[in-house]
């Protein structure tokens, strides 16, 4: 159950290496789960997975200041997706109608769905916390509120542009105070029953294993990293671009240079050094074998944690 926007959705979908086609393709049925104008406008599945792919359309709920037929970010201005975090909200009575007639094995949900554990706890079904920001972003953003831990909570934009104290290693991320100030718009939290049974993340065990151990510190449950989740074909070398860029985007965020664009990652002199820490790492992101036994890692896990819906 992804937010309701389609950098979220299409992770879940879009390509046959990413989550939800990965586990169909293994036999396992899969309910994907969003508003009618959404599911409408998500990439056609290949053939052989139409059989193990449901997709459930819930109405959008109508709030004020949230004009009709808005049902993603690409819909509305910057200023407006707070009230689409709003709207998904409204979706929890559909949910929780849907639970009651369906035996899900597990449901993975996006950080604007939060509430989804407290209604499964409900059924006895289990969730999963499904990121596709890699492991350094959900450790430099840390604790939660609820977590049985010691670490403590920040509370203000200021805290963000240093440096973590729970990191335990040499860390220079850090946001810039006009990044961090969005965050504080419309902050999204639930209490203690509100968190899931696991974190699945779009890393790898090779790329960060540093910030995957921070995360189950932070969190106190397992962390699943799932591969890259790339959206091209490995076969295909000259596809592997998106891989790339996505590759490029994690370097932005862990190593210490500031870099004023993309565009001097991808194209200008300047960032040739970036460029050429790519090619060192393609074959860590662009390895089938690597993605799959993410995948069969999760699934092992899933089936010998299988509850008994009530």
């Amino acid at each position: 159950f992804p937010s309701l926007a389609f950098g979220h959705m299409v992770p879940y979908l879009k390509d046959h290496l990413e989550l939800s086609k990965l586990i169909a393709q293994r036999g396992h049925k899969i309910s994907f789960i969003s508003t009618p104008r959404n599911i409408n406008r998500l990439p056609k599945l290949p053939p052989n997975l139409v059989p193990f792919t449901n997709f459930i359309k819930f109405p959008m709920p109508q709030i004020e200041n949230l004009l009709k037929n808005t049902e993603a970010t690409t819909d509305v201005p910057y200023e407006q997706v707070k009230y689409l975090k709003i709207a998904q909200g409204g979706l929890k009575q559909s949910m929780s109608e849907f639970l009651k007639d369906s035996t899900p094995d597990f449901i993975p949900f996006d950080f604007t769905s939060y509430w989804i554990p407290s209604i499964a706890k409900k059924f006895n079904i289990s969730t999963a916390y499904f990121s596709i920001f890699i492991a350094a972003f959900l450790g430099f953003t840390g604790p939660l509120p609820g977590l049985k831990n010691d670490y403590e909570i920040r509370k203000t934009a200021e805290e963000y542009i240093v440096p973590p104290k729970w990191v335990p290693f040499e860390a220079t991320v850090a946001w810039k105070l006009f990044e961090v100030l969005p965050m504080f718009d419309a902050p999204m939290s639930g209490d203690e029953e509100n968190m899931s049974d696991i974190l699945l993340v779009r890393s790898c065990s090779e790329f960060e294993p540093e910030w995957l151990k921070v995360l189950e510190d932070i969190h106190q449950k397992p962390v699943f990293p799932i591969g890259q989740l790339p959206t091209t074909s490995y076969e295909d070398d000259s596809t592997t671009i998106d891989a790339w860029r996505w590759v490029i985007h994690s370097t932005i965020l862990i190593l210490p240079t500031k870099l004023p664009s993309v565009r001097l990652v991808l194209v200008e002199e300047e960032g040739k050094i970036y460029r050429e820490k790519v090619k060192e790492v393609k074959q860590l992101f662009c390895d089938k074998e690597r993605q799959d036994s993410y995948v069969e890692n999760l699934l092992c896990y899933l089936q010998n944690h299988r509850k008994t819906k009530i």
